[in-house]
């Protein structure tokens, strides 16, 4: 057997060595998938895998990929399944971790989110999407102090980063620091005119500075 195939086996596989399938089939299953993916069709894309799952349940790549569609579908019950079997899959893994703690914030689980973001930023300490859904999880627990540590720390990695820009004025706007908020998100809208998190969290901020005068 070629080695790059049986390392994929072993991937697709959760570390089982038997070829129930061919590869063949293997590839066939994800061509289909992805094809129905770009359509959109996430549910079709769910079933051409359905042979490859059947045979490798435990597998760590499939479960990945089946994760990612059910995300996609907003089906998100389905989603935390194949994360959760992907991990044990792969214990040490990081991409089933995050794309947990991205279904978890879709279904507003935010401290569930903070205690998953919190555990690979430990493992992975300037780990990109792990530290930015974690700051979103402690702002939405207002947890700001940690939130504003948490995108700080990454914004001295990537100063005209468009998200972390965007999540530090929101971090700012909600503890009521205007003035920073209004800065920060106008420099956003240098970087990326149509923002439109950014666009409204402005707007709002004039308001609250332009209050309506009484007649």
């Amino acid at each position: 057997m070629n080695p790059l195939w049986l390392i994929l086996l072993l991937i697709i596989a959760g570390g089982s060595p038997i070829a129930a399938l061919t590869r063949s089939e293997i590839e066939s299953g994800y061509a289909k998938s992805y094809n129905y993916e770009k359509m959109g069709r996430y549910t079709h894309a769910v079933s051409a895998l359905g042979m490859v799952y059947s045979e490798y349940p435990k597998g760590y790549a499939v479960n990945m990929r089946l994760g990612g569609l059910y995300a996609a579908a907003k089906k998100y019950a389905n989603a935390l399944t194949h994360y959760d079997n992907a991990i044990v899959a792969v214990p040490d893994a990081l991409e089933p971790k995050l794309g947990k703690l991205s279904v978890l914030l879709a279904q507003e689980r935010y401290s569930d989110a903070v205690e998953l973001g919190t555990r690979i930023v430990e493992v992975d300490y300037y780990n990109y999407y792990g530290n930015l859904r974690l700051a979103y999880a402690l702002q939405m627990t207002k947890k700001y102090e940690l939130a504003d540590k948490v995108t700080l720390k990454m914004l001295a990695l990537y100063p005209t980063d468009v998200p972390y820009l965007t999540q530090y004025g929101a971090l700012r706007y909600d503890q009521k620091d205007f003035s920073t908020a209004k800065s920060v998100l106008m420099d956003v809208l240098l970087f990326e005119p149509e923002n439109m998190v950014a666009k409204s969290i402005l707007g709002a901020i004039k308001t609250i500075s332009s209050p309506t005068k009484k007649k």
